[in-house]
């Protein structure tokens, strides 16, 4: 009987003590993300910057106007993923109204872009706005780069 008591306080001990371990890592794995996120997103502003040539001035007044946009264009997005998910399991009456629903935001963010193009207008130039798009698309490429080579076993970001 007392070997059976000892036996089963070692395998509660040996549960907590696995839980704790996996549990520090798991914490550790989303520090990591957040600094690598946050690493990008600094990296990110600066290319952009750099590519715009903003001084301190108009780089306080871009990125207000910028950062907005991003924020409601993420929104957006988010709820279109969110429209997307599981189409393959809804009934062909189902699909028609979420499909109109997927129009109605697709439309939704192109007005968003037409009013975030109007107010970058009144703190950058039409050059600038032109470079933005180009940075943003190279950004995209290059993440997606960054992120095949991840799956291949290739280098990884830092």
């Amino acid at each position: 009987m007392k070997q059976n008591f000892i036996l089963l306080l070692s395998f509660i001990f040996m549960g907590l003590s696995t839980t704790q371990v996996f549990a520090q890592k798991d914490k550790q794995k989303n520090k990591q993300k957040g600094d690598r996120k946050a690493r990008m997103e600094k990296a990110r502003v600066n290319y952009i910057t750099e590519k715009l040539d903003l001084n301190a001035t108009d780089s306080v007044a871009f990125w207000n106007v910028y950062s907005n946009f991003e924020t409601e264009r993420k929104d957006i997005r988010k709820e279109i993923n969110q429209v997307q998910n599981g189409f393959l399991a809804k009934s062909d009456a189902q699909l028609s109204q979420e499909f109109e629903k997927l129009f109605d935001l697709k439309e939704k963010e192109i007005e968003l872009e037409k009013k975030y193009y109007k107010e970058l207008q009144s703190v950058i130039s039409e050059r600038q706005i032109a470079v933005l798009l180009n940075a943003e698309k190279e950004i995209r490429k290059e993440v997606l780069k960054r992120m095949s080579g991840q799956q291949r076993g290739g280098q990884r970001y830092k």
